[in-house]
């Protein structure tokens, strides 16, 4: 039997080598890192007020991913493009069992764990598969005599400057239409959708069937020798609030009783954007601006008014004859600190929108890359993540290229709440950052730095606590290939 199957192993390895080569081109790209750091007091809690469940005096760690993107041509003009990560996560991290009798899946640094000693599991959306595998994206390219097409599941929320990008994958169709410096374009996504399960039964799962949220978007871009600038208009037609309430008994099957809390949203959002270079002069800009109708209620309650906005200012300077260059940045995301009146003022880019992910203003604060692996920062209750929104902020910063490969940076900047709850202070605090990267090979480089972050009086959360200061030292191992 062994023998016939190696005969039948040798024969199909044959006919596999002689059968005719593919007409589909196969291009694969990516990128892998690696990130150590060191971070002192990341609870910002002085020693005394430090509990054995609420961090100790340091975290240390290294974390890492892995991203490919496999591309098949099967046409000049046809591409079907995918993307998945894999080993998202810290080294050493079980989060697919137990550590010391509990579960710590998606558990930020030494944060708290409930059921300590008897055991604790996390479930549904509080598990991580992107720790072992995430498929995000899978899409069709193609040009055609009216424009260019792609459609599938694609990178959204990448809009103009870094400022507000946050690079998800989102179901949908974009249309892109170049002629000449301009390109025009179209975009639907589809966010959310409330589900057809059901549809073919009696049962009363229809009620969520308009449950759904959409995204409709026009561009226009213009682009010249030394710059490009555009603008997007935005329409989120949102119905994921109509049918939460229950049902009432005047009416019929499968119908949801349209009162309160029923609602819909009808949002709008301009985003221009800019980025030249003058001269040694590099500029760069981005203006949003959300408004509609936040909450419709369909039954009794006073709707809200969404007014929104968020700015952002970049300038570097290239010094002649150096190479050395100087720069200054600045930003405003508004926030809404009172949820009981009539308009919606701010606070909804991070949490409705979810945009500003991709953009990292400093080291530490506000790092997207140190609170994916930490968590937010709320020692007394007064949180701050990952986004920018509700932050006023500004940053100076200097560099030199000391060689081609080899660059020194330093900066220093600030940042505060636009608007915070009565007694709370609206203060972030203020960092210093000098970090050096460096390019082994051109695909491959390592940076190293230190944050030091004098803590804000924002995270005393209007108690008398006293705060500690706290640092990071990063270093970090990146290939893109």
């Amino acid at each position: 039997m062994r023998k016939i199957l190696l005969v039948l192993f040798a024969f199909g390895f044959v006919l596999a080598l002689s059968a005719p080569a593919s007409a589909v081109e196969l291009k694969v790209s990516g990128s892998y890192y690696a990130t150590g750091m060191y971070i002192a007091d990341p609870s910002f809690k002085e020693s005394g007020d430090r509990t054995r469940d609420v961090n100790g005096s340091s975290a240390s760690f290294v974390g890492q991913r892995l991203r490919i993107q496999p591309e098949f041509k099967i046409a000049e003009g046809l591409t079907l493009t995918t993307r998945f990560d894999a080993l998202e996560k810290k080294w050493g991290d079980s989060s697919w069992g137990k550590v010391h009798t509990w579960d710590n899946t998606n558990r930020p640094v030494d944060a708290a764990a409930p059921g300590v000693g008897s055991g604790y599991t996390l479930t549904g959306s509080q598990i991580r598969t992107q720790e072992n595998l995430e498929w995000e994206r899978a899409y069709v390219d193609f040009n055609t005599a009216i424009g260019r097409f792609m459609v599938g599941y694609f990178d959204c929320i990448c809009y103009g400057t870094l400022f507000l990008n946050t690079h998800v994958s989102r179901a949908g169709v974009q249309y892109m239409y170049p002629m000449g410096p301009w390109t025009f374009g179209a975009k639907w996504e589809k966010v959310h959708e409330g589900g057809s399960y059901g549809t073919g039964g009696s049962a009363p799962s229809l009620r969520f069937s308009n449950k759904d949220m959409d995204v409709y978007s026009i561009d226009v871009t213009y682009r010249w020798k030394t710059g490009v600038a555009g603008a997007q208009f935005q329409y989120y037609a949102d119905d994921f609030g109509e049918y939460s309430g229950g049902y009432a008994a005047q009416f019929p099957p499968n119908t949801a009783a349209l009162v309160a809390p029923n609602f819909t949203r009808n949002v709008y959002a301009i985003n221009p954007f800019f980025q030249a270079a003058i001269g040694n002069l590099a500029l760069e800009g981005e203006f949003w601006y959300g408004f509609g109708d936040w909450i419709d209620f369909k039954g009794s309650g006073d709707d809200v008014d969404l007014e929104a906005y968020a700015a952002y200012l970049n300038g570097k300077f290239s010094i002649p004859g150096t190479n050395f260059y100087v720069g200054a940045l600045g930003s405003i995301e508004s926030g809404d600190a009172d949820a009981t009146d009539d308009d919606q003022k701010g606070s909804v880019l991070s949490s409705y929108f979810s945009m500003g992910q991709a953009w990292d203003p400093f080291l530490y604060m506000m790092n997207d890359l140190v609170n994916t692996y930490t968590g937010n920062w709320n020692p007394y209750g007064a949180s701050l993540g990952t986004w920018e929104d509700n932050a006023i902020l500004w940053k100076l910063y200097a560099g030199w290229n000391i060689t081609p490969k080899l660059n020194l940076e330093v900066a220093y900047g600030s940042a505060w709440a636009d608007d915070t709850p009565a007694g709370v202070d609206d203060e972030y605090g203020s960092e210093f950052d000098i970090f050096a990267t460096y390019k082994i090979y051109n695909n491959l480089s390592y940076m190293v730095g230190f944050g030091y972050w004098w803590v804000g009086d924002y995270f005393k959360a209007g108690t008398s606590a006293d705060l500690e200061d706290s640092y990071l030292v990063m270093h970090k191992l990146t290939l893109a290939f």
